[in-house]
């Protein structure tokens, strides 16, 4: 009614896959809309009596009321500066189709091609779970007719991830007794990291991923004292407040370490 293009993603469309209502577990909805619309979109939940978990600060806002429901609002699908190229999925709307009523959906390869970016970033950060070779093995049997495999391995690779598709192709149909062969000793490595990721990933894994990248000292300074860059997204009123950004340190962490102690200590750890 308020003329606002939206497209949903993820869950909600992979879940029209599965062979049973209900198998397809997902924690939240995502739905991408133009960033033009973010504060309409605010206006709708508030009034709707949705709680605002987070605004303006990273590429989504999220949005919960109780018992159970949580949107992510998406006003592009990748931060920049993050492990996978937000500039090549700036231009989802282009290769979307509208359907109607101010609803848009990709084709089923740039769709599929989304849905790896998002695994791979997980997986790089904190680690992926099992339920996203379970998705890859529903995609390929569900859309085999539609998928242009030629397609969707050039894209892959222009933004530097051929690789992970193609092991994780792999890694789904063999774990999932398709393909007959064994494990070679790099797949089964990568499995054993999926099967300890949980569903969403693992502090661990995202301390290991950060120390590949960095010395533990400079993790350290990184973490203890945020980058100018992050204190902005996450806590914007920093921007107009320069002079208080050492008390806002001691103050972050001071209340970390009452209130988030376990995260704190699972960190360290």
């Amino acid at each position: 009614k308020q003329n606002i293009d939206y497209l949903p993603l993820k869950g909600i469309v992979i879940k029209e896959l599965y062979p049973e209502m209900g198998m397809r577990e997902f924690a939240d909805h995502d739905i991408l809309i133009r960033g033009k619309d973010a504060k309409a979109v605010k206006r709708i939940f508030v009034s709707r009596d949705y709680k605002i978990e987070s605004y303006g600060k990273t590429h989504h806002d999220v949005y919960e009321k109780l018992p159970f429901y949580n949107y992510e609002i998406h006003r592009c699908l990748f931060d920049d500066g993050g492990v996978v190229s937000s500039k090549y999925f700036k231009n989802v709307w282009d290769k979307s189709s509208h359907i109607g009523n101010h609803r848009y959906e990709l084709n089923e390869n740039d769709c599929y091609i989304y849905i790896l970016a998002h695994a791979f970033k997980h997986l790089e950060n904190s680690g992926n779970g099992l339920r996203y070779l379970l998705d890859i093995y529903v995609i390929e049997k569900a859309w085999k007719d539609k998928l242009d495999h030629a397609y969707i391995r050039k894209e892959m690779e222009t933004i530097n991830m051929l690789d992970f598709y193609e092991t994780s192709l792999i890694l789904a149909k063999k774990f999932l007794h398709e393909d007959n062969e064994s494990l070679t000793e790099e797949e089964s490595a990568m499995l054993n990291k999926i099967f300890l990721s949980g569903t969403y990933g693992t502090i661990e894994n995202r301390v290991e991923n950060q120390l590949k990248k960095k010395s533990k000292f400079r993790y350290f300074l990184s973490r203890a004292f945020m980058p100018w860059s992050s204190m902005r997204m996450f806590y914007p009123f920093i921007a107009y407040t320069f002079i208080f950004i050492p008390f806002f340190w001691a103050w972050r962490l001071l209340y970390s370490l009452i209130f988030k102690f376990s995260r704190v200590k699972a960190e360290i750890d």
